[in-house]
């Protein structure tokens, strides 16, 4: 089991929420996508920032948050790393981090 899954199934038994998740190899053919994409251009979308660049970087931080290994998504890493990079995400990924804190009672990275 990845740190990912050993995480998630941690908080499962600490908690009792239920936690839902893309089976790995779905998401690691969604990702190749992502991947696939963010190597011919800077957006998903187009090389203009878009309203799904927002949403997909506010998701994939969610997993990115609980130790989600995108070591082998290098074009992925480079646009979170890019994505992430003003204050005013840092500021919605603190929001997160300290949401996920208090509702599952686990110090997160």
């Amino acid at each position: 089991m990845n740190k990912f899954r050993e995480t998630i199934s941690k908080q499962t038994k600490n908690t009792g929420r239920k936690f839902y998740l893309v089976e790995d190899e779905k998401l690691d053919n969604l990702l190749e996508k992502f991947e696939s994409t963010l190597g011919k251009q800077k957006y998903i979308i187009d090389d203009k920032i878009s309203i799904a660049d927002l949403s997909l970087t506010s998701e994939l931080n969610q997993f990115f948050i609980l130790s989600y290994n995108f070591d082998k998504y290098n074009n992925l890493c480079n646009y979170l790393k890019s994505m992430n990079e003003p204050e005013e995400m840092k500021e919605v990924n603190d929001v997160l981090r300290r949401y996920s804190e208090k509702v599952f009672n686990f110090k997160m990275k």
